[in-house]
């Protein structure tokens, strides 16, 4: 169920940051140009290639499995990054996004998956004491 929250939560944000952006894609242009941007009040005429949703959701779920089995399982979180890594990869390589899109895009994923992942196991409530 987590890693349902963690893909639902990440794909969201993302789609808010390539609404707010508008950046176009390596494709959309010839030649192409890394710094067009038409911004948030230019409509919805695209999904913008900031950030790739595709590294943002498959980091997001790799943290969510990598935390949640390192101990148990040594491997869990080298497969699950390099899965997500491949995701991103291959995001950049079909000239669907630029490579600073999807970096950013696992960025964000890999805060979102962490941030879920201490919320639902309690550790961030540990980490920070209030005072009354």
């Amino acid at each position: 169920m987590l890693g349902i929250k963690a893909f639902v939560i990440s794909a969201g944000e993302a789609t808010l940051i390539k609404v707010a952006f508008q950046r176009h894609r390596p494709i959309d242009d010839v030649p192409p140009d890394a710094f067009k941007y038409d911004g948030p009040f230019h409509g919805l005429k695209n999904d913008g290639s900031l950030v790739s949703r595709h590294a943002t959701t498959a980091f997001a779920i790799a943290t969510v499995f990598a935390e949640g089995y390192k101990k148990e399982k040594k491997w869990v979180p080298f497969v699950a990054y390099s899965l997500a890594s491949l995701v991103s990869i291959s995001r950049t390589y079909n000239r669907e996004h630029w490579a600073s899109d999807a970096f950013a895009g696992a960025c964000l994923g890999y805060f979102t998956g962490k941030f879920l992942f201490e919320i639902n196991s309690g550790n961030l409530k540990k980490k920070i004491h209030f005072n009354k």
